[in-house]
């Protein structure tokens, strides 16, 4: 029982285990922006923040298609029905008459679930877009109900550069659910500089944390607009994300 609490406690203090935030009925805000879903879409979350420093609210859109087609019963292991709704990122500076389209990806975010492993659950859960000052933060979690005892999570931290978002940082909690041992990497791409942090315990256990510093090199800059899903999950080929590694 104890250990159970502890587990469930760690997953509070990891960011694991939470729920994307979205309310069962349509925020004035997201009102506003019910412009930008097409007829097929439904609008997931949204954030604002001041992405460009001009004092002006920007704003960051996930959507997902409604198509009933792409929602499969699941006889197995995870979630009873799977969901594979393609998503799409809108970010928009100036919200309101004199704004524009900054970015529009489809097929970059991840789906709710994986028709190839249905026990992986939704990497948005938890997570998505933050619009922090200055800065736009995708944040991915990487959780599963079967198979695995592993756990993680990340951010990909962009700031605008001209009219486009460059990949300025990434972050990567790893977490063991049975062992509680957990790693933490921490990368610059702007000094190309990697902080490793190992031997931490997320059940609070005392351990002893190992710091370790990496220097990469310098870094060709990745921009938003051109990073793809594989870049996204390290499924690409070589030469491997800076973030793989």
């Amino acid at each position: 029982m104890k250990r159970g609490l502890a587990i469930a406690a760690a997953l509070l203090a990891t960011g694991f285990g939470g729920a994307m935030a979205a309310a069962p009925g349509a925020s004035s805000a997201d009102k506003a922006l019910d412009r930008h879903v097409p007829p097929g879409w439904r609008l997931l979350s949204s954030v604002s923040g001041d992405l460009d420093g001009d004092g002006r609210e920007d704003a960051a859109l996930v959507l997902e298609t409604t198509d009933a087609a792409r929602r499969r019963d699941n006889p197995g292991l995870g979630a009873p029905v799977l969901n594979l709704n393609p998503r799409r990122l809108l970010v928009l500076l100036q919200v309101g008459p004199d704004e524009r389209v900054l970015l529009r990806r489809d097929g970059l975010l991840p789906s709710e679930h994986d028709a190839e492993s249905p026990c992986v659950a939704d990497p948005l859960d938890g997570g998505g877009v933050e619009m922090p000052p200055g800065r736009l933060v995708l944040a991915l979690q990487h959780w599963t109900s079967c198979g695995s005892y592993g756990a993680g999570r990340e951010q990909f931290i962009f700031r605008l550069e001209g009219a486009r978002l460059r990949l300025i940082g990434h972050e990567r909690r790893e977490f063991s659910r049975a062992s509680g041992e957990q790693t933490e990497i921490s990368t610059n791409l702007l000094t190309g500089q990697r902080k490793t942090v190992e031997g931490l315990d997320a059940f609070e256990r005392r351990g002893v944390a190992r710091t370790r510093w990496q220097r990469l090199g310098p870094q060709a800059p990745v921009f938003l607009d051109t990073l793809d899903r594989a870049q996204l999950a390290c499924e690409a080929s070589a030469p491997s994300p800076v973030w793989c590694r």
